[in-house]
């Protein structure tokens, strides 16, 4: 195995764990904030529905 090589090895092992975090804190950060403005929306949403059904 050269020294070239295992800098290779070591590069791709970096960007994997890179990766690996990424990953992590997509779906503990990115995940729950997507789902409460989803559902911020679906109720803005409805109030909005309900404001124009009660005023029609």
């Amino acid at each position: 195995m050269t020294d070239e090589r295992g800098h290779e090895t070591g590069q791709s092992v970096v960007f994997t764990s890179l990766t690996i975090e990424s990953e992590k804190l997509v779906s503990t950060v990115w995940l729950p904030f997507a789902r409460q403005v989803g559902n911020a929306l679906i109720q803005t949403e409805q109030i909005l529905f309900d404001f124009m059904s009660v005023a029609g």
